[in-house]
């Protein structure tokens, strides 16, 4: 196998398991009764004395916000918002708008790219994505196993170039209702959903050899 050959599987191995990470990070975000059942197993409603109701209002609100299902104006129906709190909202959302547009465009060659390489019966990057899926899953669950809150700060660090995450309940009180351990949750689904995904397509790789279709 030359060079050549190795890197454009890699290459459409990396676009189909970028696109897999990030739907599963929109899936996990938009599955709000993921967050509606954590309101009962971490008590959300003892952190602060609002009806479970608008517990469940607010936090809709901010997954829509972030989805841009509503105006760049972003206001808590019930709950009160520093500037800082506003301006992490809103970069969160362009992190989220700009994922969409990744995921559009390695959908694009996952799709292209991987009909080609199946017409011509090169079926390699089935094993190289789920390579790579499960690689990434295993080194983010070590990493989350050993200290969770690190790679949660490095997350924060990495891609926000300013301090405004870390909220004063005072001023933001959202953030009491966002626990890191429902953040923890979300990320057990993540990788649980990318690593079945890379088995899976270490499975497809295996009988697609077989079967040369």
């Amino acid at each position: 196998m030359n060079f050549k050959y190795i890197f454009s599987n890699y290459f459409l191995a990396f676009c189909i398991s970028t696109f897999i990470i990030i739907s599963a990070v929109f899936s996990v975000c938009m599955f709000k009764p993921l967050y509606y059942l954590d309101i009962n197993t971490l008590n959300l409603q003892s952190r602060m004395p609002i009806s479970v109701y608008e517990i469940k209002k607010n936090y809709s609100y901010a997954v829509d916000y972030i989805l841009e299902k509503t105006d760049d104006n972003f206001s808590l129906p019930s709950l009160p918002s520093s500037e800082n709190g506003k301006t992490h909202f809103y970069e969160v959302r362009m992190i989220f708008k700009s994922l969409r547009s990744l995921w559009i465009i390695t959908f694009g060659i996952s799709i292209l790219y991987g009909l080609f390489k199946i017409i011509n019966k090169d079926y390699l990057f089935f094993k190289y994505s789920g390579n790579i899926l499960i690689t990434f899953s295993a080194l983010i669950v070590l990493a989350s196993l050993f200290n969770f809150n690190y790679i949660f700060t490095l997350f924060h660090k990495l891609f926000f170039n300013n301090d405004y995450w870390i909220f004063n309940s005072s001023l933001d009180p959202i953030i009491l209702l966002l626990p890191e351990k429902f953040f923890y949750h979300c990320s057990v689904i993540i990788l649980c959903i990318t690593s079945l995904s890379g088995i899976l397509l270490k499975i497809i790789y295996k009988i697609s050899r077989k079967s040369n279709w």
